[in-house]
């Protein structure tokens, strides 16, 4: 990790959050992450002793995670509709908001901040952007409504809480309603699994037994490179996956989308924080994706297909 730029991104980002005239409270999580950051920088730099080694994967994933979602909002902020996403920005002080960890189910905030986190990516490929505001919502609208090729697309956001793949349906079946009552042309739906995902899994510490004991310093455990680390973070989809492989419940889940806008597909979102190992050692990478679910498989539609690898691309890359 390279946490002279990391610690330059995140003064940045501290500042321009300070120009949206949004108050980084005492005691706040944001303010933890960058008393966080700031140790961790001190540290690499020499500037305080380091302390015996200590389990620090989920300030690794508190600042990765910061990090992330500011640098994208930095990205659009001069996007044609960016006053668009001001109420939710705002959601920052008051959420769990790291899409690369779990939040309560307590927390609505949270699950309102992920539909913001994918509205920037909408926004890198499209002009015209609108979402529903997250302080009047009532829940019956497509979370994001944008212009793209001549058609109005809705994407309904959902967030899972529970293991259980027949939430599933439920999920989709709402937000199908949504984009059917909605002004969208076609729609799309996308479902975080950050709740699901179990983080530390992800990243292990490999002699947990004797970190509880109190006889060994944590042992991190490193993906021998990127490709692995993927498949791995794929693996969390399997049983739904697995649940909708059923004829039956394939049969179930096709006819909602019958003669409606929304194609017969959904997409998971996939984010979490591991170590890779590269030339110069372990470098903790923060993953994430759009994993495909094609209830008629084989048939794609090419136009929210398309959209779908675009959000891909801008989740995951800056340019």
């Amino acid at each position: 990790m390279d946490f002279k730029k990391l610690e330059k991104d995140l003064y940045e980002s501290e500042q321009y959050l300070k120009k949206l005239n949004f108050t980084i409270q005492n005691n706040s999580s944001i303010e933890a992450i960058i008393l966080a950051s700031t140790k961790l920088f001190e540290q690499d730099k020499g500037s305080i002793p380091v302390e015996q080694k200590w389990d620090f994967r989920q300030t690794y994933r508190d600042i990765l995670g910061f990090h992330d979602i500011v640098e994208k909002i930095k990205k659009i902020s001069n996007h044609p509709c960016y006053t668009e996403i001001i109420p939710h920005i705002k959601l920052l002080a008051e959420s769990k908001f790291q899409q690369n960890d779990k939040s309560s189910v307590l927390d609505s905030n949270s699950n309102k901040v992920f539909e913001l986190y994918l509205a920037l990516a909408c926004m890198r490929i499209s002009q015209k952007v609108k979402l529903d505001n997250p302080n009047i919502s009532k829940g019956d609208n497509p979370d994001i409504i944008f212009d793209y090729e001549g058609q109005s697309i809705g994407i309904a956001c959902k967030v899972l809480h529970s293991p259980n793949p027949k939430g599933i349906f439920q999920h989709i079946e709402k937000s199908i309603d949504q984009i059917e009552k909605s002004e969208a042309t076609k729609g799309l739906i996308v479902i975080s699994l950050k709740n699901i995902i179990d983080h530390d899994d992800f990243w292990k510490i490999q002699n947990l037994e004797n970190v509880k004991n109190g006889t060994s310093e944590p042992e991190f455990n490193a993906f021998a490179n990127s490709e692995d680390a993927r498949e791995k973070l794929n693996s969390y989809v399997k049983p739904f996956f697995d649940y909708y492989s059923d004829p039956l419940e394939i049969m179930a889940l096709n006819e909602l989308f019958i003669n409606k806008k929304t194609p017969p597909e959904f997409y998971f979102f996939l984010n979490s924080i591991t170590s890779v190992m590269e030339h110069e050692g372990q470098r903790a990478i923060n993953f994430k994706r759009l994993f495909q679910i094609n209830i008629k498989e084989g048939i794609l539609q090419p136009i929210t297909h398309s959209i779908a690898e675009k959000i891909n691309h801008y989740i995951q890359y800056d340019t």
